[in-house]
């Protein structure tokens, strides 16, 4: 924790309140023009504080490259076609919705940036401000995948895509100073995981485990106690997970198909990209096809931000989504100690994701992005301070 706290400004109250009641809309509120009105409301505070962050001198590099990023979506989604036709689908779809996804995902990344940065958003409101939405999420969850049930006349076999929200909450807990409280959140994330039959979240989080339990371990200084305390939560959780596979027919179809090698048709999607690539023009190589032409191409999004950029965007763009990851690894050893595995988690979240989902397009990850945000944010103030002291 931080020793000297911060004074939250009314504006990381503002933001927070506007991500909080985003999440909302369909629930508690029609959507429909109230929640756009939410959505642009935020996404217009976000961009102010991005020209602000960008005004700024002694950025990060990883800023720079993710505002190049946000500059050139923007400019191919302005010179490409806003309609574009699905034969997945089977119709027309906007690209403007899909745009309105990446702004979503990246841009909240400024705002919690900015106003650590200035000493005005702490930590203590950060981590309220994950129980509560943790909390939100939990019903909206279970909202939607009513709503989905209902869509399909009483099929239970729903997946539902919401649940990929749950993995990138989970870096947050990365920020919990007494580790047996994260213990009900891994449970209820873990769990909603496998109800909702998604093998990307149940990967995602399986790997965010991972990561969090070995750093744990390798910290503690007890390893035979955490030994022993990790074996039984194994084996409890080990009974409970094949008791569930046991008695639920399409989790065990769906962990069938993926040992089987059925990726949900992704492999065809993959391959139906990658040879049109292959065999595209050397100008459609390196500068790309347009905003969203993945969808002309194939019939559906690539379902991989690598995949996506490289075919809508080329090769030389490419590089610049390759370099946020570069820059924000780099930038990790530097942040404090303390910080440093909510830090790998929320950039794992994100790489993880853009394999087999969409990371930097999916409005679902803004919360990754507000933990990374918070966290540099929060680095750059320190150092500058620890510069001050040491002028004075």
């Amino acid at each position: 924790m931080i020793k000297e706290q911060s004074k939250n400004s009314f504006w990381s109250y503002c933001f927070l309140g506007l991500v909080t009641l985003y999440a909302l809309k369909g629930m508690v509120y029609p959507t429909g023009p109230i929640s756009v009105g939410v959505a642009l409301t935020e996404l217009f505070m976000c961009s102010v504080f991005a020209v602000m962050a960008f005004g700024q001198g002694h950025r990060p590099q990883a800023i720079n490259y993710l505002l190049i990023l946000i500059a050139v979506v923007a400019v191919y989604y302005i010179f490409s076609k806003k309609i574009v036709t699905s034969s997945f689908l089977r119709e027309d779809i906007s690209t403007f919705a899909f745009f309105r996804e990446f702004a979503g995902a990246v841009l909240p990344f400024f705002p919690a940036y900015y106003l650590a940065q200035k000493h005005r958003f702490n930590e203590t409101l950060l981590l309220r401000f994950f129980v509560v939405y943790f909390v939100i999420l939990i019903f909206v969850y279970f909202y939607e995948t009513a709503q989905l049930i209902e869509q399909y006349h009483g099929r239970e076999d729903v997946t539902s895509n919401y649940a990929y929200s749950f993995v990138y909450m989970v870096p947050f807990l990365g920020l919990f100073k007494r580790k047996l409280l994260t213990i009900p959140f891994w449970g209820i994330a873990i769990a909603l995981s496998m109800l909702s039959a998604k093998r990307g979240v149940m990967l995602g989080i399986g790997v965010q485990l991972f990561i969090y339990s070995i750093i744990i371990f390798w910290k503690s200084k007890h390893k035979f106690v955490l030994s022993i305390i990790f074996l039984v939560c194994f084996i409890v959780a080990s009974q409970y997970i094949l008791d569930y596979y046991n008695d639920n027919a399409y989790f065990q179809s769906r962990i069938e198909d993926t040992l089987e090698g059925n990726s949900s048709a992704r492999d065809d999607l993959m391959d139906s990209l990658w040879t049109y690539f292959a065999k595209s023009w050397i100008f459609y190589k390196v500068f790309g096809n347009g905003f969203a032409s993945s969808v002309d191409i194939a019939g559906n999004y690539a379902h991989n931000d690598w995949m996506e950029i490289l075919i809508d965007m080329g090769v030389v763009n490419l590089i610049w989504y390759l370099m946020i990851y570069v820059c924000l690894w780099k930038y990790y050893k530097r942040i404090d100690v303390k910080y440093r595995t909510a830090m790998f988690m929320a950039i794992m979240s994100l790489f993880v994701s853009s394999f087999f989902s969409m990371s930097f397009f999916s409005t679902g990850t803004a919360t990754s992005f507000i933990l990374i945000g918070f966290l540099m944010g929060n680095n750059q103030y320190m150092v500058a301070r620890q510069k001050t002291n040491a002028n004075m």
